[in-house]
Formats: C-alpha cells, sequence, structure tokens
C-alpha cells in the first residue's frame, strides 16, 4: 500500500527528478502514450446523469455505504471507475483485487489497513494505492464519514472475511 500526500500538505519530501537525458531509453514508449492520449480521435465522456448505482452487498460491506459506477471499460483497457461514500462507521469487509487500485479520497476522512500493518486514516487530497493481490479494506476513520473515488485497472476483486469490530490490527 502507498499513501500518496497532498501537495498542499507537503506529507512527504518531493525528490528531484533526474534529468531527461537519463530517461532517453524510455523515449519510444512515451512517444507511443502520447499517440494514444493526444491523437486518439475518439473521446469519451462519463455524465453524471448516466452514472449507475451499485447495489451494496451487506456480505462485502458493513454500516452506511453508497456506491456509484462513474466509469468503465474505457479505450479497451479494462478499468473501473467508483464513487463510494461511506458513513461514519461504513466500512468494505478484507479484499483483494488482481489488478491495482487507487483510492482518491475526495472528502472526509477514510481509514484504510492493509493485512498485518496498522490502520492509517487519510483525508480529501490524498490517494491511496493497493497493489495487485494485496488484503485490505477502508472505509469511514473512526467518528468521521468519507468519500473515495475507487479506480480498480484490469482487476477483479474477491471478498474475504469480515473485519473485526474490536481494535484492529
Amino acid at each position: 500500500m502507498v499513501i500518496l500526500g497532498c501537495p498542499e500538505r507537503r506529507l512527504f519530501p518531493r525528490t528531484p527528478r533526474p534529468p531527461l537525458r537519463a530517461l532517453v531509453e524510455v523515449e519510444p514508449y512515451r512517444r507511443h502514450l502520447m499517440n494514444l492520449l493526444v491523437y486518439s480521435p475518439v473521446v469519451k465522456l462519463f455524465r453524471s446523469e448516466d452514472f449507475e448505482s451499485v447495489s451494496i452487498d451487506p456480505k462485502s460491506f458493513a454500516g452506511g455505504v453508497r456506491s456509484i459506477k462513474v466509469a468503465s471499460d474505457v479505450g479497451g483497457v479494462s478499468v473501473h471507475v467508483y464513487r463510494v461514500e461511506f458513513d461514519a462507521g461504513g466500512r468494505t469487509e478484507w479484499h483483494r483485487h488482481t489488478g491495482a487500485q487507487w483510492l482518491l479520497i475526495i472528502a472526509g476522512r477514510i481509514r484504510v489497513q492493509k493485512w498485518g500493518e496498522a490502520p492509517q486514516d487519510v483525508g480529501a487530497g490524498d490517494i491511496v494505492v493497493f497493489e495487485p493481490g494485496e488484503k485490505h479494506w477502508h472505509g469511514a476513520a473512526p467518528g468521521s464519514a468519507g468519500t473515495h473515488l475507487a479506480v480498480n485497472l484490469n482487476s477483479t476483486t474477491e471478498w474475504l472475511e469480515a473485519v473485526s469490530d474490536g481494535p484492529v490490527l
């Protein structure tokens, strides 16, 4: 799990970037990506009136949780983007993904925990990245509500056991 801090909060010191001449070997890949991104003849818009509500399975979530599928399958890439709102006490159960999952915290406070590590609280502007296969859960931080965008890349989700209501570690 990687947590990236909001730039305004300066949670992590910035490391200097290497000079461009040190990145010469990635130039063909960069050029290919630029062609895909800049010169693509297709633009796909996702309008809020077209967003789909996602039913919340009580075996996968606890407490007050609402989810809306914001976008999926962009340009032949299997990507799913969900806006997930957690009421105080709302959370996922333990789970893992076959691909990476990015959480972009957009409001409130969210608690995240990777299996075997202490839970961490993050806030609006923070980004959390779970690597493929990392067992984890996320939801509202204690005494708070929170909202994140979940971006799942080439991924399916395996739901596991419930998160304990006791001390979590």
